[in-house]
């Protein structure tokens, strides 16, 4: 452990590294090593936190499933290759741990895990922005309003109830025009609004939700861009339907259909960013039925759904809930992500740009982050894989080899 740990400091001696390039090589090290690692950050924990029994306890089950998880088995990998597998193990069980601690006990600032003098710049992460933009083109600027009556608008009235939290109260009355109202998340952003019917969505960055301010007639229907988790309200006489739209500035297919969402009452996420190609719809809890222009299925809890822009088709698959839902939750979640798509996440989330100096096509990594950290920790938490390296320079991260 202490040769490894000098090692992804750049303190190793050419005796110590071939010490070291040997033991990873050694089958029967697999488990030792993940063993060791566990107790190294058991030490570094004790050390720095007091933690609860109970949590840390919590805390060993979740360690002893990742060493529980690696097969002894023989493995001959290049000497770099395996360097890099064990330092994505680190980069998985550190911020796993810290991650899990640090959520629990519901403390938003994290400790750096590592230092590097390159990355010392403060890019702040997101929080509660959004603007709500009424019918007729009126702007409130959410963060800077005050918890209280926002609007009236006919039979609605629109609350601020916290500095995250939008509320819609309505009066339903038939025949009665709803008016529609947009509330947009600029990248840096998120927020929760709870429509008229007490459908609850909470909204990822740079993502915007269109709905009416009541819900009258045969259907619900709300438009989406970017991403959202909803919890619908049931009411089986009026089907909730999510329209996905396009709202890319450099699209010719502005607010055009994509694809459309049905439900009666459930949980799922949405993530459709213009940017990825792709809408991914995954379920938690009731179903869904997912409608293109040419095929239509219908999902069950633990399902994900994915979209492709170009083709329009519709795969439906088991689908991974931790990582469509890690966003809401409060961190990312990384598997086997390719470093195109993490730095998009960290794009929109800390509304930093991104350069790449570079081909990082067949680049992955696993790990769990925290969203609360400064983007300068969660670059230095990437580092530690050593496949990849960082510069900020301002509102910029470049990404290097």
């Amino acid at each position: 452990m202490m040769l490894l740990q000098k090692y992804l400091s750049d303190e190793c001696s050419p005796s110590e590294m071939e010490e070291l390039f040997d033991y990873l090589q050694d089958k029967r090290s697999n488990r030792v090593l993940l063993t060791s690692i566990q107790e190294e950050f058991n030490k570094v924990i004790k050390a720095k936190y007091e933690m609860p029994q109970e949590i840390n306890n919590r805390i060993q089950a979740k360690l002893a499933a990742q060493i529980a998880s690696v097969p002894v088995v023989p493995i001959k990998p290049s000497y770099i290759k395996w360097l890099q597998i064990a330092a994505s193990i680190v980069l998985v069980i550190s911020t796993s741990v810290l991650y899990f601690y640090f959520k629990t006990n519901q403390i938003s600032q994290q400790p750096s895990v590592v230092k590097n003098e390159k990355l010392k710049d403060k890019v702040v992460p997101g929080g509660n922005k959004a603007l709500l933009i009424l019918d007729g083109g009126e702007q409130i600027i959410l963060e800077d309003a005050k918890n209280g009556i926002l609007a009236k608008q006919g039979h609605t009235t629109i609350n601020r109830e916290d500095a995250g939290r939008v509320v819609y109260y309505s009066q339903i009355k038939k025949n009665i025009a709803p008016q529609f109202n947009t509330i947009s998340i600029p990248r840096g952003g998120q927020y929760e609004v709870v429509l008229p019917d007490g459908t609850q969505v909470w909204l990822n960055a740079s993502s915007s939700l269109r709905f009416p301010t009541v819900f009258n007639g045969k259907e619900r229907k709300v438009e989406l861009s970017g991403e959202a988790y909803f919890e619908v309200t049931k009411n089986r006489n009026m089907p909730f339907t999510v329209v996905l739209v396009s709202n890319s500035k450099n699209s010719n297919e502005i607010h055009k259909e994509n694809m459309s969402i049905q439900v009666l009452g459930t949980h799922f996420n949405v993530m459709a960013y213009e940017e990825e190609g792709s809408a991914v719809t995954t379920l938690l809890e009731g179903s869904v039925k997912i409608i293109s222009s040419i095929t239509q299925a219908l999902l069950k809890p633990g399902e994900q759904a994915v979209f492709h822009n170009k083709s329009r088709k519709v795969n439906v698959s088991a689908g991974n809930v931790e990582a469509s839902v890690a966003w809401k939750k409060g961190y990312f979640h990384f598997e086997n992500e390719n470093i195109y798509s993490i730095m998009r996440k960290i794009s929109r989330w800390y509304d930093v740009d991104i350069e790449y100096r570079g081909d990082f096509t067949k680049k992955t990594l696993w790990g769990d982050i925290s969203r609360f950290e400064n983007v300068s920790e969660v670059l230095n938490m990437l580092e530690l894989t050593r496949s990849i390296h960082f510069k900020l320079e301002g509102r910029r991260v470049i990404v290097m080899p």
